[in-house]
């Protein structure tokens, strides 16, 4: 390259496009995302108090969102950068996208996510295509920057999607919505002060509960909670001998993008096929640790005892339901951030019927996966 004579020059190193397997999809074209959408990140101011979803209150299980009250100041909303029939991606981690309806129209969404408009495709289609695993694996392996991986508008827009013909893309619209329900939609309660006098004069130690019915059956009964013992400051960036991955608050809540850390195997007890973890300071997330990573000091590890691996899922699922947040809300304490000590936490009151409150399935992703990879 002769750059003698040239008044401005910048260097691009070629980029070559993850090379993903799909499902067979025989019947498909390969085609361009933004061939048949556009992909923007056009932000709107937004008033005070609305309801807001950022990635991290998306489930990566079941695609439901929980919408929380902050002080978000830009983002996408009805009628403000968002329209019915929209998609939006999120830019980091590997949760589903959601198709905006009207479910969605009391709630903004940050600049956390891009916005796809379908143009010529079936919007469920293409929405289905995005959340299911080959389309989230496609989406975390265009992600830049090895340092913070996001997922910017014109990588997504070159992303390669298996694209049918008209008739078959109406039919599969159809297979998708009979063979899983639309995620759920809420709104975080907002927090709420109850005060009481008593007396703890003659008192040696104190702290708050909650009255257990007959039909309630406390935490401690049948797990052991105890804070992780992984040290942050000890880990190591780059994968070596006798060291194993980390798992901390940053990667539960999904705030920052996954940077992989080690540390060492003596330094951190690791985590079986009953850990549950629960992040100490609000907003509370809960996840089924995976086996083998060492649990980080800020997190709170839940070893269930004597119980198989689908009871910890269904406690991940009904600590992350609205009635769940609530409890653990309720077992919180703290004047700037609530945080959860290990003490409230075994005290925790759970229904007998914990285990039914949802019933355990097949995440979102993998039940599209399942109907694309019979349809297309």
């Amino acid at each position: 390259m002769d750059t003698r004579d040239a008044i401005w020059w910048r260097y691009s190193a070629p980029r070559l496009a993850p090379e993903v397997s799909w499902f067979p999809a025989s019947r498909c074209r390969r085609s361009r995302l933004g061939d048949v959408a556009t992909v923007l990140q056009s932000y709107a101011a937004l008033p005070l108090g609305t309801p807001v979803v950022k990635p991290s209150d998306v489930d990566a299980r079941t695609g439901s969102i929980i919408a929380q009250r902050g002080d978000v100041q830009e983002g996408l909303r009805l009628g403000h950068g968002a329209s019915e029939g929209d998609i939006l991606v999120p830019k980091s981690g590997e949760r589903p996208a959601v198709l905006f309806d009207q479910r969605h129209a009391a709630l903004a969404f940050s600049s956390g996510f891009l916005l796809v408009r379908p143009i010529n495709v079936e919007p469920s289609l293409l929405w289905a295509l995005l959340s299911c695993e080959s389309g989230i694996r496609a989406r975390s392996a265009a992600m830049v920057s090895a340092r913070q991986p996001l997922l910017t508008a014109s990588v997504l827009a070159a992303l390669e999607l298996p694209l049918p013909e008209r008739e078959l893309g109406a039919a599969t619209c159809s297979a998708v919505w009979l063979g899983v329900s639309p995620p759920a939609v809420a709104i975080a309660a907002d927090a709420r002060s109850t005060w009481a006098l008593c007396d703890l004069r003659g008192a040696r130690s104190w702290g708050q509960t909650t009255a257990s019915s007959g039909s309630e059956v406390r935490l401690s009964s049948f797990a052991d909670v105890r804070i992780g013992r992984g040290k942050a400051e000890a880990a190591f960036a780059v994968q070596g001998a006798g060291r194993v991955p980390l798992l901390d608050a940053g990667l539960v809540r999904m705030k920052r993008s996954p940077i992989p850390k080690w540390i060492g195997a003596d330094d951190g007890e690791l985590a079986s096929e009953l850990t549950v973890v629960v992040t100490r300071h609000e907003p509370f997330r809960v996840m089924h640790a995976p086996q083998g990573h060492a649990i980080a000091s800020d997190l709170l590890r839940i070893d269930l005892r004597d119980h198989s691996h689908n009871d910890a899922s269904a406690l991940v699922e009904f600590l992350s339901l609205p009635e769940g947040q609530r409890r653990l809300r309720t077992h919180a304490s703290g004047v700037t951030v609530a945080h959860l000590s290990v003490a409230a936490l075994k005290t925790l009151a759970l229904p007998v019927e914990w285990r039914d409150a949802r019933p355990a399935s097949k995440r979102l992703a993998e039940q599209l996966e399942e109907i694309l990879s019979a349809m297309l």
